[in-house]
């Protein structure tokens, strides 16, 4: 999830809501967990998001800084 200041200009927030309405059900269907790679200093807006989990991706989530932490997750779900 790019930061809002690294969002292509011109990319609403409608198109970015339509993109995950496609995607959900794939999720919801096939996915046993997303694990983002996230800075520290992450804005409470992408937080909320990442940790919403089944309400917004349709499969669980995790976030952490750490790439093996991150894989090691995903291999335990």
């Amino acid at each position: 999830m790019p930061a809002p200041e690294e969002r292509p200009a011109g990319a609403p927030a409608t198109d970015r809501i339509r993109a995950l309405k496609e995607l959900r059900p794939g999720l919801t269907a096939h996915c046993h967990g997303l694990a983002f790679l996230a800075p520290a200093d992450i804005s409470e807006e992408r937080a909320k998001a990442i940790h919403s989990s089944d309400k917004l991706w349709g499969c669980p989530t995790t976030a952490t800084q750490d790439a093996e932490a991150a894989h090691a997750w995903v291999r335990s779900r």
